[in-house]
């Protein structure tokens, strides 16, 4: 977990998992009208040591998979009743075509090259049934104007899409494969995109978990979401057209 999630204890695993989860779930309710966990069926696409999933509860058919198999194997070990397994770098998953109501994936496209970029959103678009819901999170407006420098911000905008190597490995099967260093997006590239295969209907800046908010709630809910950590990446909400 230290490894892949850098961070140094397991409590900060479960703080962060659970603020993630809550702005995910709150996106979910907010867009089709039922929290995660309500979903017939969903796919954890990069579910790591089950950062997020470890707060949903059983009941509906629970899958994820990863490409790190020590992460992988701890996983299945920690979620008997979901389907995990190891996937390769490249599609296709192992699952059958309209296969899942609900797609979320967490730190994937904020570190993928174009083509896999392209490669994955099409296989994911294959194994979402009709009016699927994606939670997609990516290195996005907020990132770029908070992590890069302005003098190149400009250029980042003109491409509205860039990917850097960023990661350095010491051949630990524990490393991020090849190809996974970190990529960035603009909400105009999303939207002209990624809006070709899917409807676009928000993308959630990472810097403040305020705007979540969906009709009904709980009282307490806008204090809640008031009080989480910044997700950090923006998070891109769409559906299967």
């Amino acid at each position: 977990m230290r490894y892949t999630t850098n961070m140094e204890t397991f409590k900060d695993f479960q703080l962060s998992g659970f603020e993630v989860y809550t702005m995910i779930d709150a996106a979910a309710r907010k867009h089709n009208g039922k929290a995660m966990h309500e979903h017939n069926s969903f796919l954890d696409f990069g579910c790591g040591a089950g950062r997020i999933l470890q707060y949903i509860p059983e009941g509906s058919l629970r899958a994820g998979c990863d490409v790190n198999a020590p992460i992988v194997e701890f996983a299945s070990q920690q979620f008997l009743s979901a389907d995990i397994y190891r996937n390769e770098f490249q599609p296709p998953l192992k699952w059958n075509a309209d296969s899942f109501d609900m797609v979320y994936s967490f730190s994937v496209f904020s570190h993928l090259r174009l083509e896999d970029e392209k490669r994955w959103l099409k296989e994911l678009r294959r194994v979402g049934r009709s009016g699927c819901l994606y939670l997609v999170t990516i290195h996005g407006d907020w990132f770029i104007e908070a992590t890069i420098p302005p003098a190149e911000q400009e250029v980042y905008r003109q491409h509205g899409f860039v990917y850097r190597d960023v990661h350095q490995r010491s051949g630990s099967e524990m490393d991020f494969p090849d190809g996974y260093e970190s990529s960035y997006h603009t909400s105009d590239y999303i939207r002209h995109e990624w809006g070709q295969d899917f409807e676009i209907l928000e993308i959630y800046k990472g810097n403040s978990a305020v705007g979540y908010e969906w009709p009904d709630m709980p009282e307490s809910m806008p204090d809640i979401l008031a009080r989480l950590r910044p997700m950090g990446q923006d998070l891109v909400v769409m559906r299967k057209r």
